[in-house]
């Protein structure tokens, strides 16, 4: 292999013992496919059972495949930062171990990578020409219905932002200051790659799930990843929402005080009534959430700034002290 490879794939994998080396096998494959000199970095999340030792003898049968990883389990997110911090191709390209994005997904995404000179591609089912194919109805309706959710609230506008399947220049994705170890881990990079001006694009995919393929029981749980999900995007955009339901207080307060004046003006005895002390409550609500939601979105404001200085250090860092490889 290659000092220097020009692609680093990185498949994080937990307790794989079954179809591990069958998978880095067809990823071998794929690799063969790009025409580039490339690294398999395959990320052992704290696996319990023999992935590592199934991995490290298909490494050695391929010099171009690393074994990587720790003893405890961490998440998905901390599993991707440790691979892509291991990574030295100037493309970096996260993606499933069993290529359910089909075998060509990692050329594919190089190539628009380099053609459309992205900093950050991602291989999107929800956009004009990808699709699903073979996944569950469940999980093919949140995972649609959260993608369009977080359109509204996050700072860039794709069709999908919690894939995992994705290429990255490597010196923009090691640049982030990365803190989430769980999925929320896809959110974080869109928004901080947007915040910082990065340029991302979208790739039309097909999610083709190999036939009987099930999710690991207790990993899809969607009204918990719906609420982080939503929790992150309120984040990124809080005067959005905020804004939104402080506006909607103040609207019912002043209905409410106008249909309260109306009554005094026909006559009627106004005095006493629930809604005269309701409808000034509703409009001290509404301001108040909506001096929340500015404070909030200033609040982001900062940290975004927090993350170009951080993001330009970094790069300062890495030009200073270049990597040395093995």
């Amino acid at each position: 292999m290659s000092i220097n490879p020009a692609v680093s794939v990185i498949v994080p994998m937990f307790n794989e013992s079954e179809l591990i080396q069958k998978n880095i096998a067809r990823l071998c494959v794929a690799l063969d496919r790009t025409g580039d000199t490339a690294e398999l970095i395959v990320v052992n999340d704290g696996s319990t059972d023999d992935t590592l030792e199934k991995g490290l003898a298909s490494a050695n049968d391929d010099s171009r495949v690393r074994m990587v990883g720790y003893k405890e389990n961490r998440g998905r997110g901390f599993a991707i930062k440790y691979g892509i911090q291991q990574a030295r191709g100037s493309i970096v390209v996260v993606t499933e171990g069993d290529l359910s994005y089909g075998d060509d997904i990692v050329e594919r995404l190089t190539v628009f990578l380099r053609d459309g000179e992205y900093d950050c591609v991602v291989a999107s089912p929800h956009t004009k020409g990808g699709g699903m194919e073979n996944v569950p109805l469940n999980r093919a309706f949140f995972t649609k219905a959260g993608n369009w959710v977080l359109r509204i609230l996050m700072p860039v506008h794709l069709g999908t932002y919690t894939g995992m399947t994705r290429a990255y220049r490597r010196d923009v994705i090691q640049s982030l200051d990365l803190e989430s170890n769980g999925k929320e881990l896809h959110l974080e990079i869109i928004a901080k790659l947007g915040s910082l001006g990065y340029r991302i694009g979208e790739m039309p995919a097909v999610l083709a799930w190999p036939t009987g393929r099930k999710t690991r029981k207790g990993t899809f749980a969607p009204w918990r990843i719906i609420a982080s999900h939503l929790s992150f995007g309120v984040g990124e955009a809080p005067l959005l929402l905020l804004g939104s339901a402080g506006l909607l207080f103040i609207a019912l307060g002043v209905v409410l005080g106008i249909y309260l004046l109306a009554l005094s003006i026909s006559g009627e005895t106004v005095g006493g009534r629930p809604m005269v002390t309701f409808a000034p409550l509703c409009i001290l609500v509404g301001f108040f959430i909506l001096l929340i939601g500015w404070l909030g979105q200033q609040n982001k404001q900062l940290q975004r700034q927090f993350h170009r200085i951080h993001s330009d250090l970094l790069k300062l860092s890495a030009t200073n002290n270049p990597k040395h490889d093995d």
